[in-house]
């Protein structure tokens, strides 16, 4: 069956620059793809390489305009997975800020291993949004590279260490961008928890402040794993490491690499903007981008 996500984000920006930095591809290279191609003449919105999912080269890349309206919205046709999915961005101006919701639909079912095209979408967002108000972006996937057994990231930080392990130790901060109702108890044998109705963190195995905590994680059927952050800090900055290891040796990483990315992203924009950093969110109405379109046609 296929299916539909939606992702909406508040952008400190008119709708206008933001359009463009959709449309224009020396600024689509900034924050979203490697390289690309746009003709909104010749109905071309071109992207690939390996911030790409599945890494396409020139010649595969055939995403096609649907719709382009300067200032409201831009889709285009997408082949991902093997099927033709549709890409829709809608731009919604609310006073000093514009609202930009997403909506990805005709995606095939996600199968085990495969990385979540919300994930993705959400590193992608939260890029777009930091391009746009302050010419910087945070990590993106690189496809080219897959991971196998284990996963190993990082990201610069603009913020000490103290302050990033806040977002790491303090469930207040958690709960911003990473947990319904966390828990953590501070200590070696402590309870982590992000929250969540199955899987996840369950106990802490070292702790050191502003420098690392690593605990076990669960998530069935597969083995119990084991998350490690480790922080370096360097004139004010913070390179912030993550190893998730203990998987087979021959296990693709996919889905644990980009969700991890995507929660990096959240980890440095919030230790960098505090109080006025606010997470994309999730909608669950699959069909209000349609509805939307519609009534601004009308």
């Amino acid at each position: 069956m296929d299916q539909n996500i939606v992702v909406q984000v508040k952008i400190k920006a008119s709708a206008q620059d933001i359009y463009w930095a959709l449309t224009d591809e020396s600024e689509l290279a900034q924050w979203f793809s490697e390289f690309v191609h746009i003709s909104l003449d010749d109905g071309r919105y071109e992207f690939w390489g390996r911030l790409t999912p599945g890494n396409p080269s020139s010649e595969e890349a055939q995403q096609k305009i649907i719709t382009a309206n300067p200032g409201r919205e831009i889709a285009f046709e997408w082949s991902f997975r093997g099927a033709l999915t549709r890409v829709q961005f809608m731009l919604v101006e609310e006073g000093q800020i514009t609202l930009v919701k997403l909506l990805h639909s005709g995606l095939p079912a996600r199968q085990e291993g495969e990385f979540s095209a919300a994930d993705f979408w959400m590193i992608s967002l939260e890029n777009l949004r930091s391009w746009v108000e302050r010419k910087e972006i945070g990590v993106r996937c690189d496809f080219s590279k897959p991971q196998v057994g284990e996963v190993l990231l990082g990201v610069d930080i603009k913020a000490s260490p103290a302050e990033v392990f806040e977002t790491l130790i303090n469930p207040e901060k958690l709960k911003r961008y990473i947990g319904e109702n966390p828990l953590v108890e501070p200590e070696i044998g402590g309870k982590y928890s992000f929250g969540w109705d199955e899987g996840g963190p369950v106990k802490i195995l070292s702790l050191t402040p502003n420098k690392e905590l690593s605990y076990t994680w669960t998530y069935p059927p597969e083995p119990d794993t084991v998350v490690s952050w480790k922080l370096e800090g360097s004139g004010g900055k913070t390179r912030l490491t993550i190893v998730h290891s203990g998987f087979t040796r021959e296990r693709r990483m996919d889905d644990y690499q980009v969700g991890w990315l995507h929660f990096l992203n959240r980890i440095k924009f919030l230790s960098e903007l505090s109080d006025a950093w606010e997470k994309a969110q999730m909608l669950e109405d699959d069909h209000a981008l349609d509805r939307e379109s519609s009534k601004e046609g009308s």
